[in-house]
């Protein structure tokens, strides 16, 4: 049997992960939806724990697990023609991971995460989005869509880039190529009303509860779910489990109960196995608890990418499936 392939659009970057459990998340509720937030006093110096550094990207974290869990992958990104760079291209090439569609942009700079990561494994993140922000239509190519199983589009916010995504949106359609749409916050401040006019085009939509509820303007996290775009909707809410709606059907998986170390990727690492999932079997349900049991096991590791192998991940799985069964919500 052949092994299916999933395209995955978005950046490439270098993260830096700075650790400080001494900080506290507060809580703090707009309109219609609810924010966790950092508070830092100017012309003071807040203790970390550790720091690290590691290659990352929305888009190469999810690719990274839907290689490892043994679906084909591809990559359109772009970096700069830096140091940093170079850590990403090598980077990916130990991992196996294509390059043949990552642009090295003359006199750009690559992009860097800046990850503070505090009590309980939450985070907040500063962003110098580089090479990233340059990637535009010129990337993606007919030929590129055609070649994949599936289209997974990751945050991808400037001009440029949303010229891209209007691209690759349409080359799916033309071609029936199954579109997944996983967004940032960042995308959906930047692009909502443009996003908004897209409706229709999505067959997958995933997205954590606090971008449901900004995206959709709903305070009440079911209707968000039921106001996302896509054939299926997968909304992820920290410990509060994944729910998900197509078909008619509203279900709720679990989380796993597990000690947080670092959420640094753990979206992605979902997005990567869902998708892997969706490629292998098409079982939503099973291919939405796989992808909360690589998640769980992505939250007990530092970095942005899950290092567990194959084997493990799905030991893990096998292990916990019982833990996850899932229960209609209405």
């Amino acid at each position: 049997m052949s092994v299916k392939t999933a395209l995955f659009i978005g950046s490439s970057t270098v993260d830096v992960n700075a650790y400080a459990q001494g900080i506290c998340p507060v809580v703090r509720r707009h309109h219609r939806h609810t924010e966790k937030c950092l508070e830092l006093t100017f012309a003071s110096k807040t203790a970390l724990d550790d720091v690290t550094v590691c290659t990352g990207g929305s888009a190469t974290n999810s690719a990274y697990a839907t290689h490892l869990l043994g679906s084909g992958v591809d990559l359109i990104s772009a970096v700069g023609d830096d140091l940093f760079g170079d850590l990403v291209m090598d980077d990916l090439k130990k991992h196996h991971l294509p390059t043949r569609h990552v642009k090295r942009l003359s006199g750009q700079k690559t992009a860097i995460g800046i990850n503070l990561l505090c009590a309980g494994g939450e985070k907040t993140n500063l962003v110098f989005k580089g090479a990233t922000d340059a990637l535009d239509e010129k990337a993606v190519s007919e030929a590129a869509i055609v070649g994949a199983d599936i289209v997974v589009c990751t945050s991808l916010s400037s001009p440029a880039n949303f010229k891209l995504f209007e691209k690759a949106v349409l080359l799916s359609r033309q071609h029936h190529i199954p579109f997944v749409f996983a967004p940032s916050i960042t995308m959906l401040r930047a692009r909502r009303q443009e996003l908004q006019r897209m409706h229709g085009h999505f067959d997958v939509v995933v997205m954590n509860h606090e971008e449901a509820g900004y995206y959709t303007d709903c305070k009440e996290p079911l209707e968000a779910l039921h106001e996302l775009p896509g054939k299926l909707n997968v909304m992820t809410w920290d410990k509060k489990g994944v729910f998900v709606e197509y078909g008619g059907l509203r279900l709720h998986v679990p989380t796993l109960d597990v000690a947080v170390k670092d959420t640094t990727g753990a979206g992605d690492c979902f997005t990567g196995a869902l998708v892997h999932g969706l490629l292998s079997h098409g079982n939503v349900l099973k291919a939405v608890q796989l992808a909360t049991a690589a998640a769980s096991l992505k939250v007990q590791q530092s970095g942005a990418k899950l290092t567990s192998s194959k084997a493990q991940v799905h030991a893990y799985f096998e292990k916990n499936k019982g833990k996850l069964k899932a229960k209609q919500v209405r």
